[in-house]
């Protein structure tokens, strides 16, 4: 009966999520152009400003109180079954990615890069304003916000976008189709990998399959939101896969592990972090050390060259800005005004390390076949929490680390962060909401106020618990071999410990 509760509470948040996007452009919706035979399908309905919100918000709730209880029933022994599961996060992949993107508009400004790319232009030098104003179609529907903005993605990035534009032309409704659609499918692939690592312990692959495949949260960042983080994620999930095999085969596994870890860095470069916990699983063996890193230089090296500095310049601006639902930016509301650039930079870069020492310390060993992914998650959580720039679909690179190490008590604590930060962005579309009263709880209140004072309340709750090694809850339910009551090795576990 629970797991139909939980079954009822998913799908209800994805309906939701599949009702404001068949509705047409809002305030969750930007405008992609006029609807056609083909997908994404919409119907245009103007939904007022409040009931959107209102209708996402409760979307996210209902999605994190079915998650949560899903991973108390597999914390009590009664997991559900991993096939159904993933079977319904499929069905959900398959009815987000029909309808325009929800929540951002992120993929409006990848259409617009992609379209650079494909009429010649660099997007590292060229911007969407620049394109648009010669009436180009697809530039002129990038959003506000970054529409004098050249791109802060990587090469990989440019060219996943730009193999949507050549595939759609100068239409932007089908450069956004196919931009989900390479999402929709990172985002199983990403799943498929998870199931695969944790096969033979159905408790494992539920719970993987609950804080992925059927996550609202991380269905409504990588498939309804359309946010490029599912390819990093996919190919960081790929290339830890590959790894599974350095015993067998040291040379093949360095060298794809290597590729594609590198891929995901070149699509965004926080993902360093995930290649940084691969890296640290070859330290043992010179040979899957040295393909790993040719594997690595080979990914992200020749795209940057092609792409030229102005790619490099473009990682190098991505810590320049705050966002809003950053704490830094709650001190920054609090004091009166933004401290100095290097202030937070410099801020955050060492409050990153001491997090990422703590949590290096903190985290309990991970299972031997997902090698590097203890490292990966504490510099991840580290970033995510001390980060001046900060997004909900940020969390989607913790989640897809989470699902690989044991049952934790932060589990829930973990889906309680990213609801509320999913809450604070949405709806997401527009910068001015209407009646004046929501514009002011959304943007003033909850924005500047109530999100980013929450995700300070919870990271100092994850530093504590793992300061206090307390990450494991008592009595043990890993189901992991070689992980004691504490969270640390066991001693006859093959897997040795982080530091």
């Amino acid at each position: 009966m629970r797991s139909r509760i939980v079954v009822a509470g998913v799908a209800a948040s994805v309906l939701l999520m599949a009702v404001v996007g068949l509705s047409g452009p809002s305030a969750a919706e930007p405008w992609i152009g006029r609807p056609t035979p083909a997908p994404p399908w919409f119907r245009p309905m103007h939904l007022p400003d409040a009931w959107v919100t209102v209708m996402l918000w409760t979307a996210v709730i209902l999605g994190c109180v079915a998650v949560s209880a899903g991973l108390s029933l597999v914390r009590t022994g009664r997991a559900p079954s991993p096939a159904r599961l993933a079977a319904g996060g499929a069905l959900a992949v398959a009815v987000l990615v029909v309808v325009p993107p929800v929540g951002s508009t992120d993929l409006m400004d990848y259409a617009a890069y992609g379209r650079i790319a494909s009429v010649g232009h660099s997007p590292y030098t060229t911007t969407p304003y620049q394109l648009g104003r010669t009436g180009d179609p697809v530039a002129r529907l990038s959003s506000h916000a970054w529409r004098h903005k050249p791109s802060v993605y990587g090469p990989a990035a440019t060219a996943a976008q730009w193999l949507a534009s050549r595939m759609a032309g100068a239409s932007a409704a089908r450069t956004v189709w196919w931009l989900k659609l390479e999402n929709a499918l990172a985002f199983l692939v990403v799943a498929l990998a998870l199931d695969r690592m944790t096969a033979g312990d159905r408790a494992r692959r539920a719970r993987a399959h609950l804080l992925w495949t059927l996550n609202p949260l991380m269905l409504w960042a990588v498939v309804a939101g359309g946010h490029i983080d599912g390819l990093s994620v996919a190919l960081a999930m790929a290339g830890l896969w590959a790894l599974r095999s350095a015993g067998r085969r040291p040379l093949a596994a360095g060298f794809c592990g290597g590729l594609l870890l590198g891929g995901a860095t070149a699509v965004k470069a926080p993902f360093a972090l995930l290649a940084a916990g691969g890296a640290w699983s070859w330290r043992r063996s010179p040979r899957t050390l040295v393909m790993g890193a040719l594997g690595t230089l080979l990914a992200i090296v020749p795209g940057y060259l092609l792409a030229g500095g102005a790619a490099v310049d473009a990682v190098i601006r991505r810590g320049e800005r705050m966002s809003r639902s950053s704490p830094w930016h709650l001190g920054a509301e609090l004091a009166g005004g933004r401290p100095p650039a290097w202030v937070v930079t410099w801020g955050a870069l060492l409050l990153a390390v001491a997090l990422a020492a703590v949590f290096a310390r903190g985290l309990p060993a991970e299972p031997p076949e997902a090698p590097g992914v203890r490292l990966a998650l504490a510099l991840s959580l580290a970033w995510l929490i001390s980060s001046q720039v900060y997004y909900p679909w940020y969390e989607t690179m913790v989640f897809s680390l989470l699902a690989l190490m044991p049952v934790s008590r932060v589990d829930v604590l973990l889906v309680i962060r990213g609801g509320i930060a999913a809450l604070g962005c949405i709806p997401g579309a527009v910068e001015l909401l209407h009646p004046a009263w929501l514009d002011t709880l959304v943007r003033h209140g909850v924005m500047a106020y109530l999100v980013p004072s929450a995700l300070l309340v919870v990271g100092l709750a994850l530093v504590v618990i793992a300061a206090r090694k307390r990450w494991i809850p008592d009595p043990p339910g890993t189901g992991v071999p070689g992980v004691n009551s504490h969270g640390s090795p066991d001693e006859r576990s093959p897997t040795p410990s982080l530091i």
